[in-house]
């Protein structure tokens, strides 16, 4: 692993003897939003919107004594709650898909689970600029930092056939503190792979730097189609560069983008789609 990438991060950890099946939903005091959150996508001078999607996710990962993850569990979030989970460490998604403060539940003494929650922000530009050229930018933004850090995943997924020859592949990552990796084909091959309806990109988080955000762009002056998919896909587990790139496009795929050979060594987070207008 590298040492890590740009962050607005935090990491929540929290050890506690909790069963989680009997956990009951509580209400979340949602404080007001600070208005110096992350910088969102925006177009810039003589290009135009085509189609765009934002989405907040928060990712919890139920670990036993050992220290094996045992559970995932998911929530596409608000603004908002993606902002309490930051400012409160014991907010957890938990198996009813609900947010819990487990600092305000009654813990049971016979099981032990250590819990971990990741808040993330995924956006996604479909646009066009002069020249005729259409493009891409797919971003994942960490709102609090993971604790493994290994090679990450950001694909898009596309509905025309495009040659890989006609379309470009570029990417950045970005993390406090540390220097800024950009990623392109001609000194970055190795991390990415193209194909006639989809590209992804192949990130190796710093380990001792908190991730800010990771940024895919993808442009040709061929039309990409009425529809763009996009996926983040956080590694769980330490995985290779190679294997990280063992993959093909599929919709029925991780995020509806990925069809990967080891997924079980990823999150399996939802993603994100837009549609051409």
């Amino acid at each position: 692993m590298k040492k890590t990438v740009f962050a607005i991060i935090l990491s929540v950890i929290l050890m506690g003897n909790v069963n989680a099946q009997n956990i009951n939903k509580i209400e979340l005091f949602i404080p007001e939003r600070n208005a110096s959150g992350t910088k969102t996508l925006n177009l810039k001078n003589q290009e135009a919107l085509l189609g765009k999607a934002t989405k907040y996710i928060a990712t919890t990962y139920e670990y036993n004594v050992f220290g094996q993850i045992t559970n995932i569990y998911e929530k596409e979030i608000s603004e908002n709650e993606s902002d309490l989970i930051v400012n409160n460490p014991n907010i957890h998604v938990l198996s009813d898909g609900e947010l819990h403060d487990l600092s305000k539940e009654n813990p049971l003494k016979s099981n032990h689970y250590e819990y971990e929650t990741n808040s993330k922000k995924i956006e996604l530009i479909y646009g066009t600029r002069s020249g005729n050229v259409n493009f891409i930018q797919f971003k994942n933004s960490w709102k609090t930092s993971p604790s493994k850090r290994s090679h990450d995943i950001l694909a898009v997924r596309f509905t025309n056939s495009v040659s890989a020859s006609s379309y470009t592949v570029s990417g950045t990552q970005a993390a406090y503190a540390a220097t800024t990796i950009t990623y392109t084909e001609s000194s970055s091959s190795d991390h990415m792979q193209k194909f006639l309806n989809g590209a992804g990109l192949s990130m190796n988080l710093y380990d001792n730097y908190n991730p800010a955000y990771e940024l895919l762009n993808i442009e040709s002056t061929s039309n990409f189609g009425t529809y763009v998919y996009a996926t983040y896909q956080h590694a769980t587990q330490n995985i290779s560069l190679t294997n990280s790139k063992s993959y093909t496009m599929s919709s029925s795929g991780l995020g509806e983008v990925l069809n990967h050979t080891y997924a079980s060594s990823y999150d399996g987070m939802q993603g994100v789609y837009s549609e051409k207008t």
